[in-house]
């Protein structure tokens, strides 16, 4: 249902920046946009739950790798993996698009079509990482960011080193989120927020 959940969303952004020819900026407020409103929806489910499900509900919100069902990691490695395959093979249309659209344009890449593509792509695989493990913000902004100022800005070497460096952060951070506090457990999502902004504001910062 989580799954559902983010294919209702990007279809729903999608048609709506098909009015404005896959514009990167109109996509992000599209997207802010569903994202509050989906955000109303489960606030209003949440109002109807059951109390004794609301702590457990609340904690996969906040991402909480606890919750995840092994049983189900077959299920998921196959189907995590092929979105994170194909998109190695637009490295080189990442790098281009990175110049600009109308440089692109003149380089041999079709903006609008991989914007699309890269679209549906990034949103399928965020889409199954939260159904597997909750809303786990900021690894996504600040692992790329910090990479690129080690290894450079090329997509196809970056990509590689951001899935290894983000599981890397992940695990990291549910270490920190295990024994902070511990004997009590917080969920990793806390943690990721906490650091990941924190990173990001200083980079921001530093950033000409």
């Amino acid at each position: 249902m989580g799954f559902a959940g983010a294919l209702v969303s990007i279809i729903v952004v999608y048609t709506l920046s098909m009015r404005r020819s896959f514009n990167p900026n109109s996509m992000i407020l599209f997207g802010i946009v569903a994202s509050l409103v989906f955000s109303s929806m489960v606030f209003f489910i949440f109002s109807l739950l059951d109390p004794d499900k609301m702590q457990m509900t609340l904690m996969w919100l906040m991402g909480d790798l606890a919750s995840l069902d092994i049983s189900l990691i077959p299920f998921y490695v196959p189907l995590l993996l092929a979105p994170a395959v194909i998109l190695f093979f637009f490295g080189k249309e990442l790098d281009i698009l990175s110049l600009g659209v109308e440089k692109a344009h003149y380089l041999g890449v079709h903006p609008p079509r991989a914007y699309k593509i890269l679209f549906v792509l990034t949103s399928v695989l965020t889409g199954l990482c939260v159904s597997a493990s909750g809303i786990i913000g900021f690894v996504g902004l600040i692992v790329p960011h910090v990479l690129r100022n080690i290894i450079g800005a090329t997509h196809t070497r970056l990509l590689f080193s951001s899935y290894l460096g983000g599981a890397f952060f992940l695990i990291i951070s549910d270490v920190f989120s295990r024994y902070l506090l511990y004997p009590v457990e917080l969920p990793v999502g806390v943690i990721t927020g906490i650091f990941g902004g924190l990173i990001l504001l200083f980079l921001l910062t530093r950033k000409r």
